[in-house]
């Protein structure tokens, strides 16, 4: 295969070694025997989601038509404009959204934000456009200010996100998928810059949920001298990260499905997770996060607060060990696939699709179902729709099915003259 500069370069790990690592760090305080009920389930989703790569590996994947720059062009001008209207509709979800509620302390805003999930959907419009911009740059001859204004757009997406929201998921996906755009063209050492630079951001992005609260009842220099004063190595130890809420709650899963048995109906929650609560009456049935804070932690969801939840316990939880070995296999040759269409040089919706697989396995074992579903349809058929959008067939190139048309049209030509020949003959 070619070594085209398009082709995903290893500045990531394949996406099943990012999916296993990230379940030993949200899983670490059930790995370790703190829960030892979950550690069979937790092995056995593992062990399942090998066995799925492999199998998505080792099977040829049917034939499909492919948008080839050998045979199809990028339409840069429509790209950008879908990249725009993409950036409108962000902001102009982020503007109602604070319009209705007004920005406040965190933990009044994330309690203010129930039932606005809809609309805090299409916030991802907003890196999304920002993507598909360094995708535009990384592979064509952009314009220097088309260029500094795509990254005035990443400084300030994260600066707002960040020293205002107070929220770190959404620039980990921004600058995740922006890497592994440029993955390609980086060099070694840029490459062990950009390792050095996401160890030391994890390590800030940890700190800052510790003091989260002190930052939100003050500013920013009186937070920074508090870290220094206060600062602990469990603050940054695996055993004291986010990830003990998810093996709690998978703990708490193991418990409740030993008392009361398995609970499919938490499949109502995701197929009505993408209807506008307006229009159910106001409620959702077991809309994430409310069913696991209704069932494991009554007390906290009383006062409004709730938990991550956890892949291995909603797949358990909903059928048992034999729907999670299905499920995690699934996930595993689904992997699989978006890691080979990453590889082929004529596949610029394989790149891209790469470019946001990353985050989703890195988050992955602290997911539900729901959660995966909102990412595909608002992060992934997006960016989809876009490239297929703005791919177009070159001139004097025809798409393979007119072409296969054609061809059988020549053919039966041909055989009509024979034919006609040999009864002339005769």
């Amino acid at each position: 295969m070619s070594t085209h500069s398009t082709v995903q370069g290893k500045v990531f790990p394949s996406l099943l070694v990012v999916a296993l690592a990230s379940h030993l760090v949200y899983y670490i305080n059930a790995l370790n025997g703190t829960y030892p009920k979950c550690l069979p389930l937790i092995i056995c989703a593992m062990i399942s989601l090998v066995a799925g790569y492999f199998m998505g590996s080792v099977i040829k994947p049917a034939h499909t038509r492919r948008l080839s720059p050998a045979s199809c062009t990028l339409d840069v001008k429509r790209l950008k404009r879908v990249s725009a209207a993409l950036l409108l509709i962000g902001l102009a979800a982020h503007i109602y959204y604070y319009s209705v509620f007004p920005l406040q302390s965190y933990a009044e805003s994330y309690g203010s934000s129930q039932g606005m999930g809809f609309i805090t959907a299409f916030f991802i419009f907003w890196p999304l456009s920002i993507v598909l911009n360094e995708f535009v740059i990384s592979r064509t001859t952009a314009s220097k200010k088309f260029v500094v204004f795509n990254r005035l757009n990443i400084i300030f997406f994260c600066s707002i996100y960040f020293l205002l929201l107070m929220k770190r998921r959404q620039i980990i996906f921004l600058l995740l998928a922006v890497v592994a755009i440029w993955g390609p063209k980086m060099r070694k050492g840029m490459k062990w810059m950009i390792y050095i630079s996401g160890f030391s951001l994890v390590l800030l992005f940890a700190v800052f949920g510790r003091v989260r609260g002190y930052y939100d009842a003050s500013d920013l220099s009186s937070t920074i001298a508090y870290v220094l004063d206060n600062f602990s190595f469990d603050w940054i130890s695996l055993d004291g990260l986010e990830g003990r809420y998810i093996s709690r709650t998978l703990n708490d899963v193991v418990g409740y499905v030993d008392m009361n048995g398995l609970d499919p109906s938490v499949l109502l929650g995701v197929l009505f997770i993408l209807i506008p609560s307006a229009l159910l009456g106001g409620s959702k049935p077991l809309a994430f996060p409310e069913w696991y804070t209704y069932h494991f932690y009554p007390a906290d969801y009383l006062a409004g607060t709730g938990y991550a939840g956890s892949m291995v316990g909603e797949l358990y939880l909903i059928g048992g060990q034999m729907l999670l070995i299905i499920g995690y296999f699934c996930i595993g040759f689904v992997c699989a696939r978006i890691q080979r269409r990453s590889r082929f040089v004529d596949d610029p919706v394989g790149n891209i699709v790469y470019a946001i697989a990353i985050y989703t396995m890195i988050l992955l074992p602290r997911y539900d179902l729901a959660s995966l579903l909102i990412d595909f349809v608002f992060s992934y058929v997006p960016l989809i729709l876009a490239m297929r959008f703005s791919m177009r067939p070159k001139e004097g190139e025809l798409p393979k099915q007119k072409a296969d048309i054609v061809s059988l049209g020549h053919s039966e030509r041909q055989r009509a003259s024979t034919l006609a020949h040999e009864r002339n003959y005769s």
